[in-house]
């Protein structure tokens, strides 16, 4: 007999990306990290989203996930029917149960109905909601001898959307799942810096990389290429610089998509400086950074919420910081409460930004990678711009991503902020916070009624913000020292 499944198994192999290992460790039994505070709120807003719409519904009878329940209530053509448990065991796919959100009439049957908190409905981000529902079908027809008359995802927006009901697909992942569960060796998928971001497995997989130096850790080695590599036995960086030179590795073919592509010569070449650099653990200078120099800089640097977390899209904190030779304190624009308090923050913010425009002229607003240009385009188009001032903004924006990505080779696996900076020599007070914690912490401050707690969370987020400007102040000094 197969090994038991429950639905709730395919968001851990989709999560982010699907990954076979993390299935394999969870049944090795090696124990993930707790949820962090991103992942809390997440779990709290999804409870949230579930038990709003609930209450929307009207009477129901609560099953609780108790099967007998379940089938009595059906016998009694309840309206609505929450927390549903079905079960159904299997010869090739094994012992299945399961606990949808909705059972709701509909006619002489049932249509299903699942609450997700994301917004975007499609295959390509979120498969794990079309198998789970597929699967909770076949439940439904395993236990009841007919099909539910539709499969429903009420999805974070608010809208309803259906799935096809085409259980086989569900069961064909299934059953690839439960393969890998019963493999005695572990499955080969490399590690990846976005892949493994938010995964419970994380340090306990990128530890092991780092120990063993795997050519996964180097930032333009993609997946495929990983696979590549790894089927020519080349599984470590070390191995991959001592055996290819630009030209053979240029010409190695990796599998994208239903197509096989050469790596090509730039690739290659950027991929052996990543191999050396990490082989000796040093910076290696391609070209002078270029950097623009400045009496004065603006330290730039947005906290915002995305959309899938029960807001609308809003950023809730522009943060600014005057650094050179007439230096001046950390400036946080923050947005008010409620549905248009974003609205505040942004005028706050203009209103801040006029004022360094008189005393310091056009000085370079440095920030890292496209999302706070992406961010003030968007409050132009939402709140407009009647004076000018962040257009004055735009013109003046600095981004010392590129400028760091192509001057120079770090012995790193991602350039994000957070890692370059270490490499610059900042160091931050405030540990392990980061942009998802500052949302949880923003989140709880705007939802607590504890007006004091408001105000320290609040302070914390100030607090966090003011040392991403400090790094952006970092990173800009130590490519000054590099131009020479």
């Amino acid at each position: 007999m197969a090994k038991a499944f429950n639905p709730s198994e395919f968001h851990w192999y989709y999560q982010l990306k699907p990954c076979s290992l993390r299935v394999y460790l969870r049944e090795q039994g090696i124990e993930p990290a707790e949820p962090d505070s991103y992942q809390q709120l997440l779990q709290k807003l999804g409870e949230r989203h579930e038990k709003r719409h609930l209450a929307s519904l009207g009477a129901y009878f609560d099953a609780n996930g108790g099967i007998e329940a379940t089938r009595e209530a059906v016998a009694r053509t309840e309206r609505v029917i929450y927390q549903p448990g079905l079960r159904a065991v299997h010869a090739e796919y094994g012992e299945i149960e399961g606990v949808p959100d909705f059972f709701i009439r509909d006619g002489d049957r049932y249509l299903l109905r699942e609450c997700k908190l994301a917004r975007r409905f499609s295959e390509e981000y979120h498969a794990e909601i079309f198998r789970q529902l597929e699967l909770y079908g076949w439940l439904y027809e395993q236990t009841f001898g007919v099909q539910p008359t539709r499969l429903e995802a009420y999805m974070g927006d608010g809208s309803l959307r259906t799935i096809p009901y085409h259980p086989q697909l569900a069961l064909e992942v299934l059953a690839s799942i439960q393969q890998i569960k019963r493999m005695s060796s572990e499955p080969v998928d490399p590690i990846g810096w976005s892949k493994c971001m938010d995964c419970g497995f994380r340090q306990f997989v990128w530890n092991r990389a780092e120990r063993r130096h795997d050519v996964a850790l180097l930032p333009s080695v993609d997946q495929a290429l990983t696979r590549a590599l790894y089927s020519e036995g080349i599984t470590t960086y070390d191995a991959l610089y001592g055996k290819h030179t630009e030209m053979t590795l240029a010409a190695v073919k990796k599998n994208v998509g239903r197509r096989e592509r050469a790596v090509g010569t730039k690739a290659a070449k950027r991929i052996l400086c990543e191999a050396k650099a990490h082989i000796s653990n040093r910076v290696i200078v391609l070209q002078p950074p270029g950097v623009k120099i400045a009496p004065n800089v603006v330290g730039f640097d947005v906290e915002g919420i995305p959309p899938h977390l029960d807001h609308s899209e809003k950023t809730y904190m522009w943060g600014l910081k005057v650094f050179g030779e007439k230096p001046k304190s950390s400036i946080a624009a923050l947005a008010g409460v409620g549905a248009e308090g974003d609205e505040q923050g942004w005028r706050e913010f203009l209103e801040a930004c006029r004022g360094m425009f008189d005393e310091y002229g056009d000085p370079p607003f440095i920030h890292w990678s496209p999302y706070e240009r992406t961010q003030v385009r968007k409050y132009v188009d939402k709140y407009g711009d009647a004076n000018g001032v962040a257009a004055r903004v735009l013109a003046n924006l600095y981004d010392l991503y590129p400028l760091v990505e192509e001057a120079l080779v770090l012995p790193i696996p991602s350039y994000s902020l957070k890692i370059v900076e270490v490499v610059a020599g900042y160091t931050r007070k405030m540990g392990e916070a980061g942009g998802k914690w500052s949302m949880a912490t923003y989140i709880e401050a705007i939802e607590t009624e504890d007006a004091r707690k408001a105000t320290e969370l609040i302070a914390q987020i100030v607090a966090y913000n003011e040392e991403d400007l400090n790094a952006l102040w970092a990173v800009y000094q130590w490519l000054r020292k590099l131009e020479g």
